[in-house]
């Protein structure tokens, strides 16, 4: 994705090694809104991510929307990359705790469109399933489903 990309450069300036988690994270989605002020000639706002969010959630800022559609954006091209070098083909969980305070049908839609977005494998992706973890306490929710488990057995 372009957009990825340009952010990808924007953090290269101070970053020697730009990986996909310092763009598909916290800091990153706060990385993104400046690198796209930056492109647009808007003086910085350093905007938290849960300002960006929050902006992007009720559409008060057209910037925070952008931010976040580039990061689900970044993120779709990432997931996607993954299910090519594992070979997941029947299926992927995207989890986190950005994911959550995102519009779901806007999360979706721009984590698909790049997520397929792999040339020849494009037939081969719009079949891979991907499925949202949209809960923030997934994982103490799984912790309390093994422990009972564990000790039912």
């Amino acid at each position: 994705d372009g957009c990825c990309i340009e952010v990808k450069k924007w953090l290269a300036r101070s970053h020697p090694r730009v990986s996909a988690e310092r763009i598909i994270s916290g800091q990153g989605l706060e990385a993104i809104h400046a690198a796209l002020g930056a492109r647009d000639g808007r003086k910085p706002m350093n905007l938290s991510a849960e300002d960006i969010t929050a902006g992007a959630k009720d559409a008060s800022d057209a910037s925070c929307v952008e931010a976040v559609e580039v990061f689900c954006r970044c993120l779709g091209a990432f997931a996607g990359d993954v299910v090519l070098m594992f070979g997941a083909w029947r299926g992927l969980f995207l989890a986190g705790g950005m994911l959550q305070h995102f519009d779901p049908e806007l999360l979706r839609r721009n984590v698909r469109a790049t997520f397929d977005a792999k040339g020849r494998f494009a037939d081969d992706m719009r079949g891979v399933p991907v499925e949202m973890i949209l809960r923030g306490d997934a994982g103490l929710v799984g912790a309390a489903l093994f422990l009972s488990a564990e000790t039912a057995g």
